[in-house]
């Protein structure tokens, strides 16, 4: 386990695998399951291995066929 602490609130970090949502450059959404990070346990705050996040950055650039394809439905918030 590592030493650091939580930049944004002193808080210890645990790997974890962790889900992210990111855009293509064309503005599509893709999800991304089981990533490494490093995961503060009091904000949440994640960091990423300069190796993941390369993988990621061609993930986004050349996303290969998806194993699963989600429908997820759309609202708009009402101006109250």
């Amino acid at each position: 386990m590592n030493e650091y602490r939580c930049a944004v609130c002193g808080g210890r970090y645990e790997n974890r695998k962790v889900t992210l949502e990111l855009r293509t450059p064309t503005g599509d959404l893709i999800i991304v399951q089981d990533v490494p990070a490093e995961v503060c346990v009091q904000c949440g705050d994640e960091l990423f291995t300069p190796e993941v996040t390369h993988q990621l950055m061609l993930l986004v650039q050349s996303p290969p066929a998806p194993v699963a394809t989600l429908q997820v439905p759309v609202y708009v918030l009402a101006a109250a």
